[in-house]
């Protein structure tokens, strides 16, 4: 088994520390930049190793993305079950989409 994780795995990730960052911004009563994101993310980079040295930059900027993305969402929520049956109709290739997503969906359920 592959010890990296793509697609929405990966994507999860991302938005995981995103929030995290998001979090402490909220704890801290204050606004924090895109530069103090991207050294957030160079610390919880140093501290877990989540890529290989050559894509720390890009790590670093899709963590100062995704913390974008999350703090600038509206919709918190979504059904479960539905993304369920999204995701049944989507591994059963019944895809209303490309066959891309159907292979990001597989891995995320591996």
């Amino acid at each position: 088994m592959s010890k990296q994780a793509s697609g929405f795995f990966a994507d999860s990730i991302l938005l995981a520390i995103g929030r995290a960052v998001l979090r402490k911004q909220i704890r801290d009563n204050r606004s924090i930049s895109d530069t103090e994101a991207m050294g957030h993310a160079m610390v919880i980079q140093g501290r877990y190793n989540f890529v290989p040295q050559d894509k720390i930059n890009i790590f670093c900027n899709e963590v100062v993305r995704a913390f974008r993305y999350v703090e600038q969402r509206e919709l918190q929520s979504v059904s479960r079950v539905a993304y369920t049956r999204f995701q049944l109709y989507e591994l059963t290739g019944n895809s209303i989409l490309d066959t891309q997503l159907i292979a990001d969906l597989e891995g995320a359920s591996a």
